[in-house]
């Protein structure tokens, strides 16, 4: 849970003014519309605040080794704190945090939807993952596109590997194939050893960070059961730290692994928040310089260019 402000951004219903009240200087008045004198101090400081029309929120910068860093807003509500990513400075405007505040506190709580919905039994929990968690069925009628699953052979060389095409031309089927015929030792295997295939199925559900990292270490779990125990309680504790430290306790489990590991993110399309996009770039650039030369990775998306290809491939390894 974040500390308390010392820097204060309050809705002022009758002036239709927001007050910047700070510690350390006298109140400084902001009027919705004209955002540069909010965006000039947001460059200077890492932490407010928010008492908005809608709501309230604690807003934090967390730093970055690569940029300035990113703002996240927590809302606490019945002992339980919630995160949601805001976004670079620029994005942080006055109308972005009162959108926040109001879906934040109008959710409704944990306790509240405990009671309301019945907890799935662990049969049909296993079921739903089961079928993240493993490649579609092939067709009977397969028809074999050999050059292709001769060019995803090349997957073993590179951290990452996009498959992207319009929909319904044969990209899961394609990816399937290229994992069946590795399973059954039919692909060409470098100094004769069998790298470890992991899948995961996405869905619009999946555009979570808890959720989409957990569906992860599910995936990787077929491969290496025992993996990911820290990074799955880190994830799911109330005070949860910052996914880049998540990610690195992950990484070190897996670097203690042995052989190599392709993870399959199937449907990539489906994720569009921003906070899984630069975690999954984190992921790629320490397991490629430090952690786990092994780690491979390979999309499946409908989208072109993918957000975390495009920045991936702009300055670091080349991208097939």
């Amino acid at each position: 849970m974040p500390k308390p402000a010392a820097h204060t951004l309050l809705w002022s219903a009758q002036s239709k003014t927001y007050t910047l009240l700070c510690s350390d200087s006298p109140p400084q008045s902001l009027v919705p519309g004209n955002e540069e004198p909010w965006v000039a101090w947001l460059t200077t400081h890492s932490s407010f605040s928010f008492r908005g029309q809608y709501g309230h929120l604690s807003v934090l910068k967390e730093s970055r080794q690569r940029g300035a860093g990113y703002w996240y807003a927590y809302h606490t509500k019945e002992s339980h704190t919630r995160k949601r990513y805001l976004g670079p400075t620029a994005m942080v405007t006055l109308a972005r945090l009162e959108q926040v505040a109001q879906e934040l506190s109008s959710s409704p709580s944990p306790s509240s939807l405990a009671q309301a919905l019945p907890a799935p039994s662990f049969e049909q929990k296993g079921v739903l993952l089961s079928t993240k968690l493993s490649p579609p069925r092939l067709p009977i009628s397969l028809v074999e596109r050999s050059r292709l699953l001769r060019e995803l052979d090349a997957a073993r060389a590179y951290p990452l590997t996009l498959v992207s095409a319009s929909a319904g031309s044969g990209k899961t089927t394609l990816l399937s194939a290229w994992v069946a015929s590795s399973r059954q030792g039919e692909r060409p295997q470098a100094a004769g050893r069998k790298p470890a295939l992991a899948w995961l199925s996405l869905e619009a559900l999946d555009d979570d960070p808890i959720r989409f990292w957990s569906s992860v270490i599910a995936a990787l779990r077929t491969c290496l059961p025992r993996v990911g125990e820290m990074a799955l309680a880190m994830l799911h504790s109330r005070e949860a730290p910052p996914l880049s430290t998540i990610l690195t306790a992950l990484l070190n489990e897996l670097v203690q692994g042995s052989g190599d590991i392709i993870l399959i993110l199937d449907d990539y399309h489906m994720i569009s928040d921003q906070a899984i996009h630069d975690s999954l770039l984190f992921l790629l650039g320490s397991s490629a310089r430090t952690y786990a030369p092994g780690a491979r990775h390979a999309h499946r998306s409908r989208a072109s260019p993918l957000p975390v290809a495009r920045s991936w491939s702009a300055d670091r390894d080349p991208l097939q």
